[in-house]
């Protein structure tokens, strides 16, 4: 054998020693993040029932509260996050939340922000609390048909569907 040939052979041995190492290196890593893995999949599932059982404990309480009751202290905000058709109803009672007036210039706010309470909304337009209340009451309990206000000349009427 010549120095050529025992010079290539000492290459292919070094790059086989090489790869050999490498790839155990490369095994040790892909060990280390498949625990690694593991440990996060069991800290998520973990923390996924904790969840669950929070939600399942909520849900047995708003069940005991039974259906949420609209107050005049009540944010708009709140108010519309309790029905989807609720907003409709404020509306119909000429207090759009967070739109403009559409009072035809007899209110001096220009607009109703959903921050404002329901008894301080129904000031500014002029607009008995209890009778908006009383509509998105009968709402929440259901009957949708009577939830808009009585009929008044020039007011626009939304009808439930």
């Amino acid at each position: 054998m010549n120095w050529v040939e025992l010079a290539m052979v000492l290459a292919v041995g070094l790059a086989a020693l090489w790869a050999v190492r490498r790839t155990s290196q490369l095994e040790r890593e892909v060990a280390f993040v498949r625990r690694r893995a593991s440990d996060q999949i069991d800290e998520l599932t973990e923390a996924l029932a904790t969840l669950e059982a929070e939600v399942r404990r909520l849900r047995t309480l708003v069940q005991a509260r039974g259906p949420r009751q609209v107050t005049p202290d009540m944010r708009l905000d709140e108010v519309v996050a309790l029905h989807r058709e609720a907003a409709a109803v404020l509306e119909a009672f000429q207090v759009p939340v967070g739109g403009g007036c559409g009072c035809g210039g007899g209110c001096a706010c220009g607009s109703t922000p959903a921050s404002l309470t329901l008894a301080e909304a129904a000031r500014q337009h002029g607009v008995a609390v209890d009778e908006v209340v009383a509509a998105l009451n009968r709402l929440l309990g259901g009957s949708q048909s009577s939830a808009a206000p009585p009929p008044q000349s020039g007011l626009l009427q939304i009808q439930s569907r």
